[in-house]
């Protein structure tokens, strides 16, 4: 396990967006924040956290 994961995670949720960017301002602006990470070159997705730590991704479903 990585020791940037916070054990406390059982459960990850995907969630599907055509506006990723969007998307990802609403949940920032509901109290998510960006999960301290290095994105890999074309990647189609976004590591948030949510409030309690728990890590969610914000997908395009552009991105083929």
């Amino acid at each position: 396990m990585s020791p940037s994961i916070p054990c406390k995670n059982r459960l990850h949720f995907d969630l599907y967006t055509d506006d990723q960017v969007e998307e990802v301002r609403r949940l920032l602006e509901l109290g998510a924040t960006r999960h301290a990470r290095t994105p890999e070159p074309g990647e189609d997705f976004i590591v948030l956290e949510d409030p309690e730590g728990n890590l969610f991704c914000v997908v395009d479903t552009r991105v083929e």
